[in-house]
Order: structure tokens, then C-alpha cells, then sequence
């Protein structure tokens, strides 16, 4: 990175959010010090496989990689040393994509988020879009693989920092070789632009255990910096259109971004200062809109901290490929969604909320798939969450390790989208499966009364609370029912007293939606005992 882009990034960012006290330093790398677990292994003669396989895929920048590996004498530094070659041979599945949106004919369209100021605003203008260009969909601008394009002045910089703030932080006691690489030491977050984030945010909070009433306790140290940075970058939902990640020196200039930019900025600042780190993500909460991302901490003896919504899946983001990963072990011509295609991603669900893993029976497909997907709603679609293998003759599924307490709708996964494989169905504790087929009953259902047709939603880290969607009086409203693959009209009523009544046909999913219009905060749901169970 240019100087000068370097200053304007340091500029940008400041000092002011950790106070005077905390000024930027210069501190020479020392030796390699006796103590606690700040070792590595000393390289072998011999390269590892992986490494000569990384090396040769490099081509043309193989020179820049041997180059950084070599800047590091293995006998003098062998911790830099052993970093660097770790970093090397995961490096073939990281760079930076630039997204954005393509019509059906593939031409790349132009979202204007400075209009967005509004959910209606944002459905309207996209609905336009999509008369004028046809279905819009996501896709990759430019990629730029760091095998083919990273220097080894990048690499070494980064290997250098994070060392650097492994042997100077004083609460790195506890932090391994292994926990180190893979929480500390990646260069990347995401797929953002690489820029001079490792060193602007280490210089940022030198001297922060001066502010500490226990400058070992890593704990304290992450809440003091997760507190800081909040207020750097505020969450704007118009920026959910916006798929590109962005880098430090990019959020710190807009001050905007998605949940995924906002958990990005927490891991940077994190990892900067050896606070070992991971991002777990869920692809769409199971009973409200959107998705969400977080950072946790990998601390010895640190207690899980689960979001509170309900969660149906959730994944970890790796710097390593995985083997268990779908990308990893299904054909590279079988669709799947773009996370689920990431070999990166780890399912940790278990870690979070009960989970069981079941078997679902599955309408036939045109298309032999390996895969076939559990779904959630979002809003206005059904979202996959989790992949299954399908059984040799193409009728059933066993989905591993599901969230329970959430509605699930199989099905199949194309280019085009979802086509639902069955009927949807609620995984309850202990495995058990009620399927909402409507099958069995032919009478009409309870007399139900409700003012809402979606819940109120609690505060969930950087997402607001929302209030309840309540009944209006003399709005007309129709009661739907999934059958059939789509939400199917039942009746239509308007609204008396901010109440609606209606006859619910029993074991269906309902959703209740404004005449004439869509409204993505409602929520399905079906009868409970003595309360409506909102999905």
C-alpha cells in the first residue's frame, strides 16, 4: 500500500476512540522470547506437500510467495517463519470479489442505495428494477485471487504484526500455535480489498492495558475494543444490497455497512491486537428477516454467548478449507447456494442451541441432485440454511444437526432458485417432526382471533428492535396457507376493532398479508395452545 494511502487510512481512523493515552508506537521486533506457548515448530528441510501445491498454482507470483517465506530465516524467527508457511498453503481459496447484480441477460445493474431510505422505498425501486431487467441476481464482478496477486510485502507485514502483537500484548499467555493461525494470524476477514488494516489497528490500541483492571485478562481487553469500534461504522440496512465486503480504510470512509461489515471491523480489531477470534454466521434467522454474523471469542474456558433470536443453522467461517464442508465433498457441478459453496464454512449449530438430525421424504425432482436443502422463511422467500444428502433413488434426505423450535421447508436448489421438495414441517426437541401437510382434516379448524400478523422482535446486537405489525381497523386483510408449493388465499377480512377472526384450517402453516400488498415483516405461524407459535 502507498504511503500516502497509509496515512490518509491511519487519518481516517485516529486515535480518539482508546484516548491520548494510547498514541501510536514504533517497538522493534525482538528474538523470540522464553516463554508461555509463543513457540513454533522449526520448519523441516523438506517442504510440506501442501506447500509446493500452492507454490506452483501461484505461477507468475510464485517468486513474491517464496519471497516471503524466505524473508523469514527459519533458525533466527522460526515462529514468523512458521506463520508464514501456514498462511502459504491456505492461501489458494482467498482474494478479493468485487459483487454486484446481473439481469437475466447477464449485464451488470447499478443499485442505487442512496434511494433507500426506506423497506417500501427499497421493495418499490427493486420491483421496478425487476420489470425493467428481469430477475436481478448476485454474481462476481472481478476476483482476484491472492495466489496470482499478493506481494511480499503484504504477506510479510502481516505475519510481522501479528507476531508482533502476540509477543507484546500482555494477554496472550494462554494463546497456542493452532488457536493463533487460525484466529489471529489470516490477512482476511472476508473477501474484502486487502489494505493496512493489521497495523492501524495494532498502533491504535498500543497501550490499552494502561486502561485495564487486568491487562492479562484477554476477556477485558476484546470488551474494551468491541466497545470502541462500535461507533465507527453505523449498520444501514440499504447496505444489504451492497455484497461487496469492505475493507477498513473502505468502512472508515463510509461509515455504513451490513451486519457482516460490522462483525468484519470487531474481528480486524480484534485479531490486530492477538485477541484470537472466529466469525460465525447464520444465512437467515429462523423467526425474523435477515441474517447476522458475530465474533466469538476462542479463550479458553469462554463461555458460548448465543444470539438471542432462534437459530436454525449456524456456521463458522475458517481461514483453512474443510473437509466435511459440502464445497469439499459434493461434484463442483452440483448448485448449491454461494455461502454453502464456501469450503471454509464449519457448521458449529451445536454449539449454539439443541440441534437433531433427521429424515425427511422428498417430492421427486426433474434434475438428479446430490443435495437437498432445509429452508427458512424470510420475509417474502424461502431461504436455505442446510444441506443434505439425498438418498441414491432421489426420495429421502437426512439433514445433520437442524436447530429445533424452527419451521423448515425442503427443497431443491437451482440457478433459478427454490422448488419446494414437500410439505413444511416444525422439528420440535427430541427429534420430533410435525409435518404441516393439512392431511388427516377435513373439518374446519379453531375459531382464532389476532391483532398482529407479526410479532414483535427483540434488540439483537446491531439490529434495532422492531415493533409488532398490528392489525388496522377497516384494512382488509387475506388468511394464507402453504399448499401445494405457495402461499394459497383462504379468505379475506377486514379488520374490526384491531382484531381479525377467522376459521384456521388445522396443521397448516398460516400468513397474513395486507390486500393488495406484501408485507415482509409478517410471520408465519400456526395455532399454539393458548397463543399463536410464530415462525
Amino acid at each position: 500500500m502507498a504511503i500516502a494511502a497509509r496515512c490518509r487510512l491511519t487519518l481516517l481512523l485516529g486515535l480518539s476512540t482508546v484516548g491520548a493515552a494510547l498514541p501510536a508506537q514504533e517497538t522493534a521486533i525482538e528474538p523470540l522470547p522464553e516463554r508461555g506457548t509463543l513457540r513454533a515448530t522449526p520448519a523441516s528441510a523438506s517442504r510440506p506437500t501442501g506447500l509446493d501445491r500452492v507454490l506452483i498454482a501461484a505461477r507468475a507470483n510464485r517468486l513474491e510467495l517464496e519471497a516471503a517465506l524466505n524473508h523469514f530465516d527459519p533458525a533466527q524467527r522460526p515462529l514468523e517463519h512458521a506463520a508464514m508457511e501456514w498462511l502459504l498453503i491456505h492461501l489458494d481459496r482467498h482474494g478479493h470479489a468485487q459483487m454486484g447484480w446481473f439481469d437475466e441477460a447477464g449485464r451488470q445493474v447499478e443499485i442505487p442505495l442512496e434511494a433507500f431510505e426506506s423497506e417500501t422505498q427499497r421493495a418499490a425501486i427493486w420491483a421496478e428494477l425487476e420489470r425493467e431487467r428481469g430477475r436481478l441476481r448476485p454474481g462476481v464482478v472481478r476476483l482476484d485471487g491472492d495466489l496470482l496477486s499478493l506481494r511480499e510485502e503484504e504477506l510479510v507485514q502481516q505475519v510481522e504484526f501479528a507476531v508482533r502483537a502476540w509477543r507484546e500484548r500482555p494477554w496472550t499467555a494462554g494463546l497456542d500455535f493452532e488457536t493463533f493461525c487460525e484466529a489471529v494470524l489470516p490477512h482476511r476477514v472476508g473477501d474484502e480489498a486487502l489494505d493496512d488494516w493489521r497495523r492501524v489497528l495494532f498502533e491504535t490500541f498500543v497501550g490499552l492495558e494502561d486502561r485495564l483492571d487486568h491487562p492479562r485478562d484477554p476477556v477485558e481487553a476484546a470488551a474494551w475494543i468491541r466497545r470502541s469500534v462500535q461507533s465507527w461504522v453505523q449498520l444501514e440496512p440499504a447496505y444489504s444490497y451492497h455484497l461487496t465486503d469492505q475493507s477498513l480504510s473502505e468502512m472508515l470512509s463510509s461509515k455504513r455497512g451490513r451486519v457482516e461489515d460490522l462483525a468484519h471491523l470487531e474481528l480486524m480489531a480484534l485479531r490486530a491486537n492477538a485477541i484470537p477470534a472466529v466469525l460465525d454466521y447464520t444465512p437467515a434467522w429462523a423467526a425474523r428477516r435477515g441474517n447476522f454474523a458475530w465474533t466469538r471469542l476462542m479463550i479458553p474456558g469462554q463461555a458460548t454467548v448465543a444470539p438471542e433470536g432462534r437459530l436454525a443453522k449456524v456456521y463458522r467461517r475458517t481461514f483453512a478449507a474443510q473437509a466435511e464442508a459440502w464445497a469439499s465433498r459434493v461434484p463442483g457441478d452440483e448448485p448449491m447456494p454461494a455461502w454453502l459453496a464456501d469450503a471454509r464454512m464449519r457448521d458449529v449449530t451445536s454449539t449454539y442451541t439443541e440441534t437433531q438430525s433427521i429424515g425427511v421424504a422428498l417430492r421427486p425432482h426433474t434434475r438428479r441432485s446430490v443435495l437437498a436443502f432445509a429452508c427458512v422463511f424470510d420475509g417474502q422467500n424461502w431461504t436455505p440454511v442446510a444441506a443434505g444428502q439425498v438418498s441414491d433413488e432421489g426420495s429421502y434426505v437426512r439433514f445433520e444437526d437442524l436447530g429445533v423450535g424452527v419451521a423448515y421447508l425442503p427443497a431443491w436448489y437451482s440457478e433459478e432458485g427454490m422448488t419446494p421438495a414437500g410439505p413444511p414441517f416444525v422439528l420440535q426437541s427430541q427429534g420430533r417432526v410435525r409435518v404441516l401437510d393439512g392431511i388427516g382434516f377435513e373439518t374446519p379448524g379453531a375459531l382464532l382471533e389476532l391483532d398482529r400478523i407479526a410479532p414483535q422482535q427483540p434488540a439483537e446486537g446491531v439490529l434495532p428492535a422492531t415493533a409488532a405489525v398490528q392489525v388496522e381497523t377497516d384494512h382488509s386483510y387475506v388468511l394464507c396457507a402453504w399448499q401445494d408449493g405457495g402461499w394459497m388465499p383462504l379468505d379475506a377480512r377486514a379488520g374490526r376493532d384491531g382484531q381479525l377472526c377467522w376459521e384456521v384450517p388445522p396443521r397448516r402453516l398460516i400468513l397474513v398479508q395486507p390486500m393488495g400488498d406484501w408485507e415482509v415483516q409478517a410471520r408465519p405461524w400456526t395455532p399454539g395452545l393458548a397463543q399463536l407459535l410464530w415462525w
